[in-house]
Formats: structure tokens, C-alpha cells, sequence
């Protein structure tokens, strides 16, 4: 004989083994709910501390800003000082240097007596010479000194007057820095 009756139901019998891997997967659930909320909260403190950051790092640059600015208005001031150098060296090279020929005019007159009134530059390194001289002939050697003295390359009579003294105007051609006329 039996000893031992089963008396539970079948409805028991199918809970009772399901009721572990129930459990499991309960307790599985909440441990990803728990994950995914410390994970949401660990991310968002990890947001709040990248925000801070952010703040002191932005006051760290103004602060750097204020600091570089008067360098910066230096750079910029050195710059302009280096533009303005090599657009003085650029013209000074092609700049015709009046001070030399002049000079060597003023000499060649006093060798001639004759009388300076007026220099003046004309373009294309041309230079008007106005004087006066105490003869025709002091006059025309002036202006074959002029010539020889390499001053200038041609020297034309532009006019000339009689009187006491003989008044001209010459245009002198002045030799270029290449060789050529200018």
C-alpha cells in the first residue's frame, strides 16, 4: 500500500517549479533597474561636474584673455611697425636721391661763377637748373661740367636772356641708379 498520498494539485505542482527561475529572473530585473538607475545618476553627477569645469574653465580664459590682450595689441603694433619698415625700405629703393646731384650742381657753379637761382626736379629724373652767369661762355662751360662731371647724362638750353647778366634755364637728364634713362 501507498503510504505516501500526493495530494496537491496540479496547479501547485507547475507554481512550485516555476517559482526559482521566477525569482531569478525577478530579482534580475531589479538588479538592471538598479544598474540603469545608478548608471542615470552616476552620468548626470558626471554632467553636473563637466558643467563646473566648463564655468571655471570659461573665467580661466577670460582671465588668460585679459592678461594676452595687451600682448596681443603689441604683436599687432610690432606688425604694423614691420609693414611700415618694409614700405620704407620699399620706396627709399626706388627713391632718386636729390641731395647727391644737387650737391655736385652747387660745386660745378661756384667753379663757374655762376649763379644759382633755383633747383627744381622735373619728372622722369629730370632737373631744372635757373641761374645766372657773368658770360655766355662761363654759362656753356657750366654746362659741359654738368656733362662731364657726370651729373647728368644731357644738358639742353631751355631759354636764356640778355642783360646785366645772362639768365638760362637748363634741364638736366640725370643718369638712373640701372644705367638708363629713367
Amino acid at each position: 500500500m501507498k503510504t505516501a498520498i500526493n495530494l496537491r494539485t496540479r496547479e501547485f505542482v507547475i507554481a512550485r517549479e516555476f517559482y526559482w527561475p521566477r525569482l531569478l529572473i525577478t530579482i534580475a530585473i531589479i538588479l538592471l533597474i538598479a544598474l540603469f538607475l545608478s548608471g542615470s545618476v552616476s552620468i548626470y553627477l558626471y554632467q553636473a561636474h563637466l558643467v563646473v569645469e566648463l564655468e571655471r574653465l570659461v573665467q580661466d580664459k577670460n582671465v588668460l584673455q585679459s592678461q594676452v590682450a595687451p600682448l596681443e595689441e603689441l604683436e599687432a603694433r610690432i606688425s604694423d611697425l614691420e609693414d611700415r619698415k618694409s614700405l620704407i625700405s620699399d620706396l627709399e629703393s626706388k627713391l632718386n636721391h636729390w641731395s647727391g646731384p644737387f650737391g655736385k650742381v652747387y660745386e660745378v657753379a661756384s667753379e663757374y661763377d655762376f649763379k644759382l637761382t633755383s633747383l627744381s626736379t622735373a619728372s622722369k629724373g629730370k632737373l631744372i637748373i635757373r641761374g645766372e652767369g657773368p658770360t655766355m661762355r662761363r654759362i656753356a662751360d657750366f654746362k659741359q661740367a654738368l656733362v662731364e662731371e657726370q651729373i647728368g647724362e644731357a644738358a639742353v638750353h631751355r631759354h636764356m636772356t640778355y642783360g646785366k647778366q645772362f639768365s638760362c634755364e637748363i634741364e638736366l637728364t640725370l643718369p638712373s641708379a640701372d644705367g638708363g634713362e629713367q
